[in-house]
């Protein structure tokens, strides 16, 4: 059993965070995506940005 010792100053882990984080940082790359292609990147170009696949940047694109 590993026990994590708490710092002064740490908050209690929150797993309500993480997802806060993950959906900022989703929404954050929907927005990179829309400004790109808006200035004419290409989806390969702006796969290659992002670090994911051109089908799941056009899936971001079409969100947004």
């Amino acid at each position: 059993m590993t026990v994590e010792l708490a710092h002064p100053g740490d908050e209690p882990y929150d797993p309500e965070d993480e997802i806060a984080a993950k959906r900022e940082a989703l929404m954050a790359r929907r927005t990179k995506v829309m400004f790109l292609r808006n200035a004419g990147a290409t989806w390969g170009t702006i796969a290659e940005e992002t670090g994911v696949s051109e089908a799941t940047v056009r899936n971001d694109y079409r969100v947004v």
